[in-house]
């Protein structure tokens, strides 16, 4: 990673009703600091949610595929809870989860951390998930959906863990 490799100052507004998940970067990332700022809008629904997928890939040669087909790790946030996954080409364990509520049209920040089996996840700095995966997927791409779900992301940042 270079020190920064993806920023979007704008904003991205989604209010799909279909999981797709796009990737960004090549399958390579390894370690990362994965920084995305969201805020729920009004008609969201209680199973809408925003996914945050990292280290992930998928087995066909497309670059959008829903969470069915993705290997890796996957963040799903709702308005209400908050829960992490490890997919395996449509198997999902969940890693756990949470019941995590945010007020509607108000900003927050998610921050993924991944350094080598380490997994930390925090909003506002409050800690969400702090854990060691034995078998962790070594590298693959960053992604991000929406599922049923008006929400605004912003500020995208992503960058390497310095030592």
């Amino acid at each position: 990673l270079d020190d920064l490799l993806v920023r979007v100052i704008g904003g991205m507004y989604s209010g799909t009703y279909k999981e797709a998940v796009p990737y960004v970067g090549d399958n390579s990332i390894t370690t990362f600091q994965y920084r995305v700022q969201l805020a729920f809008s009004g008609g969201t629904t209680t199973a809408g949610f925003v996914g945050l997928a990292f280290r992930c890939d998928n087995f066909s040669s497309s670059s959008v595929e829903t969470t069915e087909s993705m290997v890796g790790y996957y963040l799903e946030v709702g308005q209400y809870s908050v829960a992490l996954y490890k997919c395996l080409y449509g198997d999902s364990i969940c890693l756990g989860s949470k019941n995590f509520a945010t007020s509607t049209n108000e900003f927050v920040e998610y921050q993924i951390q991944m350094d080598g089996n380490s997994i930390r996840i925090t909003c506002d700095g409050t800690n969400l998930f702090n854990l060691v995966d034995q078998f962790a997927f070594s590298s693959g791409h960053l992604g991000f959906c929406a599922n049923n779900v008006n929400a605004n992301i912003r500020n995208i940042k992503v960058s390497a863990i310095q030592h």
